[in-house]
C-alpha cells in the first residue's frame, strides 16, 4: 500500500502496475484521481480519512467505481493523535472527583499542571 499524505508525495510517485491499494491523506481532487489512475492502472481502492471522504465530490465517486475503484473511508483521523490514553484520563477524573487537589494529580501522573488544568477543562470539570 502506498502512503500519500502531503502534496510533496504525490510529486514523488513512480509508476508501479502492482499497486492495488493507496491510503490517501489528502483531499481527492478530480487531478488527483486521474494521476492514481495513470501511474496504478490496476488500482482496487483508496482508503481515505472519513472527514475527507464526506467533502470528495460524487462526481470523482462515481467516475472512480465506474472505473472499478473503490473508495473506503476510515476511521482514522488526520492530525497528531492524542497524548493521553483514556486510561489516563479516567485516573485523572477519578483522583479529581475524589478531591484530590490539581497539584498532587499532576506530580502523582507525571503530567505537566498546566496541561491537567487543559484535560480537566476539556472535560467539563473546571471553568
Amino acid at each position: 500500500m502506498i502512503k500519500i499524505r502531503q502534496r510533496d508525495d504525490l510529486k514523488n510517485l513512480k509508476k508501479d502496475p502492482k499497486v492495488k491499494e493507496v491510503y490517501l491523506g489528502r483531499r481527492l481532487s478530480k487531478n488527483v484521481a486521474t494521476l492514481l489512475l495513470s501511474l496504478y492502472p490496476n488500482l482496487e481502492k483508496i482508503y481515505l480519512p472519513r472527514s475527507l471522504y464526506r467533502v470528495t465530490s460524487n462526481q470523482v465517486k462515481k467516475a472512480l467505481e465506474a472505473v472499478g475503484v473503490r473508495l473506503v473511508p476510515t476511521d482514522r483521523r488526520p492530525g497528531r493523535p492524542p497524548k493521553y490514553d483514556e486510561e489516563t484520563l479516567k485516573l485523572i477524573v477519578e483522583k479529581y472527583k475524589s478531591g484530590e487537589a490539581v497539584n498532587k494529580i499532576s506530580s502523582d501522573t507525571g503530567i505537566p499542571l498546566r496541561t491537567v488544568y487543559y484535560l480537566l477543562r476539556k472535560l467539563g470539570l473546571r471553568r
